[in-house]
């Protein structure tokens, strides 16, 4: 859902409820009244002090998938067309080998399992094998695991992040950095390996 600032709309239109990006969990202060709507409104704001009197909430107590993905593009649209949302596990099923760019994408999207079954990602040097981006306030209450990163210029890039978990990741032959961990609080790192970095296996910068 786009955002009208300058309206004083009532967002509260549809039977079903509308979904906003940057409040959707529990994290966000949407938490579910039972219905898969959140118990407060969602003061949009703006100069026309809008409101959405139905947000969609997509918590952990909705209703949890396992959702399979087999290659770079298809993990990432999975998580952006929001098919995988809060609380759900996105199941790599498959090797991915030389990938020319950036490979997995969190879109700035909350609450996700990436589960790797202890397959490998393999770049051309290039990108970020995995990418949780800053956008709209960062990729928060992320879990990684059991996956295997290598040949990318950043394996593992993480930006303006919150409650990450991290277990079972390998990070190999780097053309920069194997972490590049940017403005990330509240972490957990657990069975962690790194090998032949051209820089930092490790970048940690205020986090």
């Amino acid at each position: 859902m786009t955002e009208d600032y300058d309206s004083g709309n009532l967002w509260n239109t549809s039977t079903t409820g509308n979904h906003w990006d940057n409040y959707d969990s529990e994290d966000e202060s949407c938490i579910n009244d039972t219905t898969s709507r959140c118990t407060q409104n969602y003061n949009i704001g703006g100069t026309g002090g809008a409101v959405d009197e139905k947000p969609i909430y997509t918590g952990i107590n909705g209703t949890i998938q396992t959702i399979n993905c087999n290659s770079c593009e298809n993990c990432t649209a999975l998580i952006t067309n929001w098919t995988v949302a809060f609380g759900d596990t996105l199941n790599l099923t498959t090797d991915i080998n030389n990938y020319a760019s950036t490979c997995v994408e969190f879109q700035g999207h909350n609450g996700l399992i990436f589960e790797g079954n202890h397959h490998t990602i393999d770049g051309t040097n290039n990108g970020y094998g995995l990418y949780l981006q800053a956008t709209g306030g960062g990729s928060d209450w992320i879990t990684v695991q059991n996956l295997k990163l290598q040949q990318f210029n950043v394996n593992f890039r993480v930006l303006n992040s919150i409650n990450l978990t991290v277990t079972n990741i390998t990070s190999f032959d780097s053309s920069g950095r194997g972490f590049y961990l940017y403005y990330l609080k509240n972490a957990d790192f657990e069975n962690i390996f790194i090998n032949h970095s051209a820089y930092d296996g490790i970048y940690d910068y205020y986090s």
